[in-house]
């Protein structure tokens, strides 16, 4: 039996929408995390494609240049390839930053590197004076380490600080053969007391990202007259 086109009723569905204010109140899931550090993958590795790139070309074209011009593409080279090594410090410990895990990097060295990234997590107007040694912990640590300082400095910008933001923030190193302690502190009359009891999500996230190096977490605590912080960890 054929039946006829007209005799056939249409399939219906519904479609439920949800309110944006509802969606807005669900706490916030991994996969945007994921999405950014898929993406800063993919941003470093065209990174390194053009910092190689400039500098091959700059080999070839330097004896023919002014000094003057070869030395600023030389320090522009140097600039983008310092720029891809922060942005590998700014990747998940966890993820493609760990492609080499034998490489290292000297303290001072990762301090350089990461100046620039905590300037920008602290408010306008705080002075960090650091006074690190060149020793050399790996590119996974030294990448374990910026996660866990950026969040020290976010806790401490939208948590602790309170009053002007006109103070000096001391950071330190003391190392061992395997060890490393890292060190922050400034006049306890720019913390508030009135939060460091309890544990915020700055707090947390670091203890995450501390816990597979066995790392050892002091978050600010003061007394009378100094704010300190404190991570201690391996250096392989």
């Amino acid at each position: 039996m054929i039946c006829s086109l007209a005799t056939i009723a249409p399939r219906t569905s519904t479609v439920t929408m949800l309110p944006t204010k509802k969606l807005s109140q669900i706490a916030p899931s991994r996969e945007p995390a994921l999405i950014q550090s898929l993406g800063l993958s993919t941003v470093i590795h065209d990174l390194v494609g053009i910092t190689s790139a400039l500098e091959l070309r700059l080999q070839v074209v330097e004896s023919a240049i002014p000094a003057a011009d070869r030395a600023c593409l030389s320090t522009v080279v140097g600039q983008l390839r310092a720029l891809s090594r922060t942005m590998r410090l700014l990747q998940e410990p966890e993820g493609p930053s760990d492609f080499s895990p034998s490489r290292q990097v000297p303290l001072d060295e990762w301090w350089r590197l990461v100046a620039s990234l905590t300037y920008g997590v602290l408010p306008r107007g705080v002075t960090v004076r650091a006074q690190l040694p060149d020793h050399p912990v790996s590119f996974a640590v030294a990448g374990a380490l910026t996660q866990i300082w950026l969040l020290a400095c976010g806790a401490l910008t939208t948590r602790y600080m309170v009053g002007g933001h006109r103070c000096v923030v001391d950071v330190s190193a003391e190392c061992a053969e395997q060890r490393v302690q890292l060190s922050a502190s400034l006049p306890a009359g720019h913390v508030a007391g009135r939060k460091r009891g309890t544990v915020s999500r700055w707090h947390r996230q670091a203890m995450r990202i501390a816990e597979p190096l066995n790392a050892e977490l002091q978050w600010w605590t003061s007394d009378a007259h100094t704010a300190t912080w404190r991570c201690c960890t391996t250096t392989t």
